[in-house]
């Protein structure tokens, strides 16, 4: 065996070096950086939500303790500038009970003093930065506008200035977060009570248990009100039942965009107007009359049997109300299916024209223009017609009992041909169909003063006389001068000239 054979051969260097194991495990792959976004996203909602709970426990403690009811308080004090206090607050989920509510205006507040009953309100969470109350409901409501007020400002007196508002007892990160304002939607009043006073105590206009839906904007202090039902009271007047009314009240400030009222037995008002709660307060309304049985403003009950018909038209109310002398009240009145019976005047006119039709007088037109102020009623612009008999014109003022009236009386031509003298003496001017005299009244409505009648009777007198022929007054003369002598042929003719006069003297 050779020396090469038996030397050993040398190992041979691998070329592949083995790879350095890796720390941190075997499988020699990277870290996936999604996952620790999802263990940190995960942390911070947990932490959220631990949050929220935090936030909405501590949220729900306050709302239920009195920081919410001292916030409610202060803000209801500075919206509505008064004093004020309610009971505690019952919860029930998002909904929130008062049993009661009383606010007592300051001398720059919009009323004096309010009361509400059973105030159920719903909370709808915070939204464009203000709380959300969609839904109120209230059982009744007390608000009245008079002079019995808190004394001074709301800003120098009032609540605005206390300090604790409720929000000094939550902590700092969650005080915040509570919004200032507060957003209400409508508020449901079952039964409401309005009230204006004027300076003595005295009620002079009062709603009475009117149901009524309130739309309230906060910001511009304005109040869409809308109601039914119930009775609207105003001194010096009947009561009367409310069908529907549409206001707009801003403090000091009451709008009637709508008014529909009914009252005796199926009279109609409507209109619209505004009322001024100053001290006096102060009316301004623009109504319309439909349907008022002339029977229910006449207390005499022979005034009754003389005067029938239905009362329309527009009038106008202003001034103050419950003052006889500070209320004004004007416009203009028609009388429909208006009926005249066993007037002295018109019984005069029948017996002399022998129609009679004027003993009961039917009216196809009657209107006026009228002023009312205390116990004073100026009528003006009169027209009275009864079509084929008469048209009257003119105007009466009626003071208490008393009455005074300048008219232009006019009757049909073929009306006056029983009356001698009549057409030339009395009705000497003719238009529209009409023959005119002048007629004046005075006295009052149970004795009433004309000067027709005299006038018709000298006329008629005069007309006769100069009718006569001239031996009749020859002979007339020589009666005065020997009276025993008078042939009866002459007191004949005498008589029957009597008799031609009696329906103008009476009988």
């Amino acid at each position: 065996m050779s020396e090469s054979e038996k030397s050993p051969r040398p190992r041979r260097r691998s070329s592949q070096r083995r790879r350095p194991k890796r720390r941190g495990g075997s499988s020699g792959k990277k870290g996936n950086p999604l996952k620790w976004v999802l263990i940190v996203g995960a942390s911070l909602l947990l932490m959220l939500f631990i949050g929220l709970i935090i936030a909405r426990t501590s949220l729900n403690s306050w709302l239920k303790g009195d920081g919410f009811r001292n916030w409610a308080k202060k803000t209801s004090a500075t919206v509505l500038k008064s004093e004020v206090d309610f009971a505690s607050l019952e919860w029930k989920n998002s909904e929130v009970y008062v049993d009661g509510f009383e606010a007592r205006g300051y001398e720059d507040a919009g009323f004096a003093k309010l009361e509400i009953d059973g105030l159920r309100a719903r909370f709808d969470g915070v939204a464009n930065e203000a709380w959300q109350i969609p839904d109120t409901t209230a059982n009744r409501m007390n608000l009245e506008f008079s002079g019995d007020r808190e004394k001074g400002d709301f800003g120098r007196f009032g609540s605005a200035n206390i300090a604790d508002d409720g929000k000094l007892s939550t902590p700092s990160w969650l005080r915040k977060l509570l919004p200032e304002k507060v957003d209400l939607g409508e508020i449901q009043i079952d039964a409401g009570n309005v009230t204006i006073k004027n300076s003595t105590g005295q009620e002079t206009v009062a709603l009475r248990s009117v149901r009524a839906q309130i739309d309230p904007d906060l910001d511009s202090a304005m109040w869409e009100i809308g109601g039914r039902s119930g009775k609207l009271f105003v001194a010096g007047t009947p009561d009367f039942n409310i069908q529907q009314f549409q206001l707009r009240w801003q403090r000091e400030n009451l709008f009637i965009t709508d008014l529909a009222l009914n009252f005796y037995n199926g009279a109609h008002l409507s209109g619209t107007g505004d009322v001024i709660f100053a001290q006096p307060t102060r009316l301004n309304l623009e109504l319309q009359l439909e349907n008022l049985d002339i029977h229910e403003l006449l207390t005499d009950e022979e005034a009754k049997e003389k005067f029938s018909g239905f009362l329309e038209g527009d009038i106008n109310i202003q001034g103050v109300p419950g003052s006889p002398e500070g209320l004004v009240q004007s416009g203009t009145v028609r009388i429909r299916d208006g009926v005249v019976t066993a007037i002295p005047i018109l019984d005069t006119i029948s017996k002399y024209t022998k129609k009679v039709e004027f003993k009961r007088l039917g009216l196809n037109q009657a209107k006026a223009d009228f002023i009312r102020k205390g116990g004073r009623i100026h009528l003006t612009n009169i027209e009275i017609q009864s079509d084929g008999l008469t048209r009257i014109e003119g105007e009466m003022l009626i003071e208490g009992e008393r009455l005074a009236g300048i008219f232009q009386l006019g009757v049909t031509p073929g009306t006056l041909r029983w009356i001698p003298g009549a057409d030339r003496k009395v009705f000497v001017e003719s238009r529209d169909g009409f023959l005119w005299t002048p007629l004046k009244i005075a006295g009052t409505f149970d004795e009433v003063d004309e000067d027709l009648t005299a006038r018709l009777i000298a006329a008629a007198g005069e007309a006769l006389i100069e009718d006569l022929p001239e031996n009749v007054i020859k002979k007339a003369q020589e009666t005065v001068n020997d009276p025993i002598g008078t042939p009866s042929n002459l007191i004949d003719e005498g008589r029957g000239l009597l008799e031609s006069l009696i329906p103008l003297i009476g009988n």
